[in-house]
């Protein structure tokens, strides 16, 4: 109407919204990941977590990031976004976990000795707990000079460092 060619104006203003669009592409994926785990939240805060490569106890959530502190005290930022479009596993959701340990002997031991050592060793710790099943000692690999033995037990989920560390360390001085 006014005499003002309107095609050069709306070709640049496309331009500007796609290079916008572009730059928020990764802030707009985090903000509906993070809008994403408040309506269903895949773990919550003081919950061990491994996610994106990272562990840790998830300190805080926000709209763009989810805070973690790891066990040797560094804190980790994870954008939301990774977090919904990756694998989270919640080593704290469930109540009991599943200890498992590897025990390398010698392949001239006594195999069967040292695997009735090893569950009678582990059926003795106190925070070792039967339910769901009993701790179990089975040959997992023989290795040449080595035969590889696996215990499996089961735990609270709060004990598990300090079970994992203990049967090991009780183990050793077993045999």
């Amino acid at each position: 109407i006014i005499g003002v060619q309107t095609s050069g104006i709306l070709a640049t203003l496309s331009a500007v919204a796609i290079a916008v669009s572009v730059a928020l592409k990764d802030s707009l994926s985090n903000v509906a990941g993070g809008i994403l785990m408040l309506i269903i939240p895949r773990f919550q805060t003081g919950d061990y977590i491994e996610a994106g490569g990272n562990q840790g106890t998830v300190v805080g959530v926000d709209l763009l990031h989810t805070k973690l502190l790891t066990s040797d005290n560094k804190q980790v930022i994870i954008p939301n976004g990774t977090l919904m479009s990756g694998s989270i596993i919640n080593y704290t959701r469930e109540e009991k976990r599943r200890v498992d340990i590897p025990f390398d002997v010698p392949s001239s031991a006594d195999v069967e000795t040292v695997k009735q050592i090893i569950l009678s060793t582990i059926s003795s710790n106190a925070k070792v707990v039967t339910d769901p099943e009993s701790p179990i000692v089975r040959i997992q690999k023989c290795k040449g000079a080595t035969v590889e033995i696996i215990s499996q037990s089961w735990c609270k989920t709060e004990d598990y460092q300090t079970v994992y560390y203990d049967l090991i360390e009780q183990v050793r001085k077993t045999l």
